[in-house]
């Protein structure tokens, strides 16, 4: 009896496997300073019942038809206290220790004692007094912690209360009918309800099960069956809800575990599992406990899940619910329940879709709320042919179509369902995927190339797709010449002026899709021109070459595309760009052609050609003067004086003045060799009369 209760507050346990084999319908404990009397409503005592306390292992009880039949329970009430009296039907006897000699085994050995019944409906009364030393908060602690739940998994009793001098707690179970209950937990006249829903079965205990050695041991081998349970909660609209703490119940069967179980699931669970030897979890390789635990996985396939689809307000709902999570390698969590119902939600068809069928977790697909105006079943058979909208009450993880119009726009199939809907001319639904894409307004550079990387979605005035590259509004109406109009893609002009018109304005803007103008149109024309221009350039006669060079300087023409071109020099030649300088008339700096004038710097010093001053022609304008620097030095023009070349014709410039300066003073000055130079630190010597100066 001490090995199998460890704690003395699992005596509640066994009293109320005693109410409940008795068939009793109401169970009240009380707790006093200095005796425990607990009262029920079974069955009084029978012949069989007496003798069965009198002896030890020895139950009144068959293995298959109770609860507490292993014969061992009663004697728990002897850790607790050393005077316990019984009064039931014609039965009035105690286990008093003082009773008999000291050493003898008073614990089995009645005396009669005179009636104490209280004129009462209670049928059966036990009392325990005469307390172990400090046992008493050890009750109080342990009956008042008491799970109240435990009354869901029981046939007959429905109320139990408990109570000392200060607190009183009312637990009752109500049938609302179909296998619903409610428990009404009460704790000082404050209530709290729960409903729940109960699925129960019988299973027929398999003959290798009962012949197991570990079943014998814990005398399971004479059991023919046995129940397991299962109960969900449910809200006050009948619907099932997670339960937040799931548990397993071990201790309704005989002596069992002297805790429930935490498990990692959304209900509960309950069977007559066989404990560890440390009765603090259940034995995890018992194969009687990988047997229940398959009858528990049995019960909620066969039975549960088709309650569930057989109710509207549960079908969507148990999904989640039954989903398990993290059992670790556990035996019988793990391996007989959580897998193996894992595998059964994700194969069989057992997730209701929109039309009412059911289909398995594969063909599932969720449409997001947000997306609703876009995406309907016409639009989820295109993307995903084989895959149905699952139904809106499904409350479990499904795999989502699109969640937005840039997710639409990117999807692996969205060519498809924008072709299909170009072809249908459905202008509207256009206008709401291009208004969906301001969630991402403004948009990035990186949004951007997602978008011109996509698959074209724009629509055209044609009813087309085209890349955003290739698109212009045109609102103006500019007139597209014919040979030019394969060049240009407009937006459709109704997404412009329909109710969302801002929004696909907006969004337009900020794709950089711009107005088509008669410029844009004339640049277009030229830059598709420009590869048969590149191979007639050479034979293009001065002012030909001049006009396109203007052209492509107010067009705005990308340097890149028109490398290919020439540039006029003074000396009516047409060279590179990077062999020319800027001449005197653009006012560089330096003037390389004034410095050449001043012969500061001499025919070795400079580049081959000055730019022809035909680009200038508006010089009293600034601003007009700066802009044809900019496009020309764009080109190239000046690029040969990089900074290594600035620095040598600095040198020259210094040397050239300096030489000037000393003939003009008399002097007869003369340029060392660069070599000799740089050996005696100086770069001129400049005599005269008596003097001769080192420069």
């Amino acid at each position: 009896v001490q090995r199998s209760f460890t704690r003395r507050g699992h005596l509640l346990m066994e009293f109320i496997q005693n109410a409940e084999d008795a068939q009793a319908r109401r169970m009240s404990v009380s707790l006093g300073r200095s005796d425990l009397v607990i009262r029920n409503d079974g069955d009084s005592f029978k012949p069989a019942d007496v003798d069965s306390l009198c002896n030890i292992g020895r139950s009144s009880k068959s293995a298959g038809k109770y609860i507490g039949y292993l014969g061992v329970g009663f004697k728990s009430t002897f850790l607790i206290a050393n005077r316990v009296t019984i009064e039931s039907g014609h039965y009035h006897f105690a286990f008093d220790s003082v009773a008999w000699p000291p050493g003898s085994p008073w614990q089995i050995m009645p005396v009669c004692i005179a009636p104490e019944r209280e004129e009462t409906s209670w049928t059966t009364i036990f009392r325990l007094s005469r307390f172990h030393a400090g046992l008493e908060s050890v009750l109080r602690d342990s009956f008042f912690s008491f799970q109240g739940r435990t009354l869901l998994w029981l046939d007959h009793l429905t109320e139990l209360t408990i109570q000392d001098e200060e607190n009183q707690v009312l637990i009752q179970k109500v049938a609302l009918g179909r296998n619903r209950w409610r428990l009404i937990m009460t704790r000082n006249g404050s209530s709290t309800l729960e409903n729940w829903l109960i699925q129960t079965q019988e299973c027929q205990v398999p003959d290798k099960v009962r012949s197991d050695q570990t079943t014998k041991d814990w005398d399971r081998d004479e059991v023919g069956t046995r129940r397991v349970a299962v109960a969900f909660r449910l809200d006050d609209q009948d619907r099932i809800i997670p339960e937040e703490k799931g548990t397993a119940y071990l201790t309704i069967y005989s002596y069992n575990s002297l805790r429930d179980e935490p498990v990692p699931i959304h209900f509960l669970l309950q069977g007559d599992f066989i404990t560890a030897p440390n009765r603090e979890s259940i034995h995890r390789e018992a194969i009687w406990n990988k047997w229940l635990g398959e009858e528990i996985y049995s019960l909620l396939r066969d039975n549960c899940i088709p309650a569930f689809l057989g109710e509207n307000r549960w079908r969507g709902r148990f999904h989640s619910i039954l989903e398990m999570g993290d059992t670790g390698s556990h035996p019988v969590w793990d391996i007989c329940i959580r897998k193996p119902l894992s595998e059964y939600l994700g194969s069989e068809p057992v997730y209701p879709a929109a039309d009412g069928s059911l289909i398995s977790r594969d063909q599932t697909i969720r449409i997001p709320r947000d997306m609703a105006t876009l995406m309907g079943d016409d639009e989820l058979a295109i993307l995903f042919p084989d895959k149905k909208r699952v139904a809106d009450d499904v409350t479990c993880e499904i795999p989502s179509s699109p969640a937005s119009s840039l997710e639409l726009i990117l999807h692996r199939r969205a060519e498809y369902l924008l072709r299909s809907k170009a072809e249908q001319r459905e202008l509207s639904w256009f206008a709401r995927l291009y208004a969906g894409l301001l969630n991402y307004f403004p948009f990035n550079n990186y949004r951007k190339g997602q978008m011109n990387g996509a698959t074209p979605f724009i629509l055209t005035d044609t009813f087309g797709l085209a890349p955003i590259s290739c698109v212009h509004t045109n609102t103006d109406s500019v007139a597209v010449p014919t040979e030019a109009t394969d060049y240009f893609k407009i937006v459709h002009p109704g997404l412009l002026t329909g109710s969302q018109s801002e929004n696909v304005r907006t969004v337009m803007s900020g794709l950089g899709i711009k107005p088509l103008t008669e410029q844009t149109i004339t640049k277009t024309v030229a830059e598709r021109r420009l590869p048969q221009l590149s191979d007639d350039w050479r034979t293009l006669n001065c002012s030909s070459k001049v006009a396109w060079i203007k052209f492509f300087k107010e067009h705005g023409f990308d340097p890149k595309t028109i490398g290919f071109i020439s540039l006029p020099t003074k000396s009516k030649k047409w060279q590179s760009a990077s062999s020319i300088v800027f001449s005197t008339q653009y006012h560089p700096s330096p003037d390389i052609e004034r410095l050449r004038t001043d012969n500061l710097l001499g025919p070795a010093d400079v580049p081959e050609g000055y730019l022809d001053p035909v680009f200038s022609k508006g010089g009293d304008n600034p601003d007009e003067l700066r802009s044809w620097v900019s496009f020309l030095s764009s080109l190239g023009v000046g690029s040969a004086l990089d900074q290594s070349r600035r620095s040598r014709l600095a040198q020259r410039v210094a040397t050239n003045a300096s030489l000037q300066y000393e003939r003009a003073r008399g002097n007869r000055p003369s340029e060392l060799p660069e070599s000799e130079s740089h050996l005696r630190g100086y770069d001129i010597e400049s005599k005269s009369s008596g003097t001769n100066l080192r420069i």
